[in-house]
């Protein structure tokens, strides 16, 4: 077990990652269990909507405040800056992402996607 996790940090080691469906249970338990894990994970983009009239970034302050991030937070006080929200959509053509996102790269920046519909 400890060789197959030593080789799951040692893949995310210096990458970022697109994750869809983030505010979800499942996104929120990969997201806390990545940080948690891997250290030296550059960024997660995680794509959100609207919803409620909450826009994205109020979204994932709510998010990161969730119990589940709560020790993360005891042990790596920062970890929210290692966690980008992204404004787009899953269920529209090329998720919804602004140009200006395309603009400055975010597909090139992130090799790994999680895509959760």
């Amino acid at each position: 077990m400890e060789s197959e996790s030593s080789e799951i940090v040692e893949f995310f080691t210096g990458k970022s990652i697109l994750i869809t469906g983030g505010t979800g249970f499942v996104g929120k338990t990969l997201i806390e269990k990545i940080l948690r894990s891997c250290p030296e994970v550059v960024k997660i983009y995680v794509l959100i909507r609207e919803k409620r009239k909450q826009c994205p970034a109020v979204r994932l302050q709510n998010l990161l405040n969730e119990p589940i991030f709560q020790e993360l937070k005891k042990l790596q006080p920062n970890f929210n800056e290692k966690v980008v929200g992204i404004s787009g959509d899953a269920t529209i053509p090329k998720l919804g992402i602004c140009s200006e996102d395309v603009e400055v790269g975010l597909p090139l920046m992130v090799p790994i996607v999680v895509f959760r519909k």
